[in-house]
């Protein structure tokens, strides 16, 4: 006998709804899947790359800041992006865990690092005019990297980056620079390195006064001028290797409890 028309109905309705519960469970399950795949591939990175692994060796705590600075630029490119995400993750470094090591970084890897600065900054200070724009506002926002690379073209922001991260990795052996604020000769050896430092600077602009030259130094920050900051690395570039290391160490020195100041106010302790 044939089934009743209402029956049949019924038991399409059922097949449809059971199709359909078996849909949602399958994407639920690949999604779910592709979640697990995302956190493996973000975690595994956070944890094993070289200089990741430092930063959170020393501060803990970072290690869910970091997972979650990655999860955009996986969504987007997957392996890919976390790579270029490591771009932009390496600037919070510079700017908030250098200062971990100061005293501890390489001679040749100082060189290297204010080398590639300098011709990235050139580079950016030449397209925008001399005048505050892109450059001034990428080290205050390290998301602009993109646009930094792009403006600067060529190599000059992978260099930087690169140099970036070789500074930070000279410091894994933990051997500690011959003269630091401890030793007896630091205060000698760091005033030498200063006027190492203002002759090359003087050599650069020989025709400005001494307060002009005041006021030069007090444009030696990139978040005011990069212009200025340009000046005081093109100075620093042409100084003795030794006497380089030195005047960069302590003026990081000085600098440091201003900006592990803002590091605890931007929660990336």
């Amino acid at each position: 006998m044939n089934q009743p028309a209402p029956a049949k109905a019924n038991m399409a309705v059922i097949a449809i709804a059971t199709l359909a519960a078996l849909c949602v469970i399958g994407f639920m399950l690949y999604a779910f899947k592709k979640q697990e795949d995302r956190q493996a591939a973000i975690t595994k990175w956070v944890d094993t790359y070289p200089v990741n692994a430092m930063v959170i060796a020393k501060h803990p705590n970072t290690r869910g800041l970091f997972n979650a600075h990655f999860m955009p630029y996986y969504d987007k490119a997957g392996q890919d992006g976390i790579e270029r995400g490591q771009m932009e993750l390496q600037q919070i470094f510079n700017v908030n865990y250098l200062t971990d090591y100061i005293w501890t970084v390489k001679e040749g890897a100082i060189k290297d690092y204010v080398d590639t600065q300098l011709a990235l900054i050139d580079r950016l200070v030449k397209l925008q005019g001399n005048g505050p724009g892109l450059c001034e506002e990428y080290f205050a926002n390290s998301a602009l990297f993109e646009k930094v690379d792009a403006t600067a073209g060529g190599r000059y922001f992978i260099e930087y980056m690169l140099a970036s991260e070789r500074l930070m990795l000279s410091a894994e052996d933990g051997v500690t620079y011959k003269i630091t604020p401890q030793h007896h000769n630091y205060i000698p050896a760091r005033n030498a390195a200063s006027s190492a430092f203002w002759r090359e600077f003087r050599a650069l602009h020989p025709t400005l006064s001494q307060t002009q030259l005041q006021q030069a130094a007090d444009l030696f920050d990139p978040l005011r001028s990069c212009a200025g900051y340009a000046e005081y690395l093109r100075a620093l570039s042409k100084m003795d290797v030794g006497f380089q290391s030195l005047y960069w160490r302590s003026a990081m020195e000085k600098d440091r409890p201003r900006f592990e100041a803002m590091r605890r106010a931007r929660g990336s302790e």
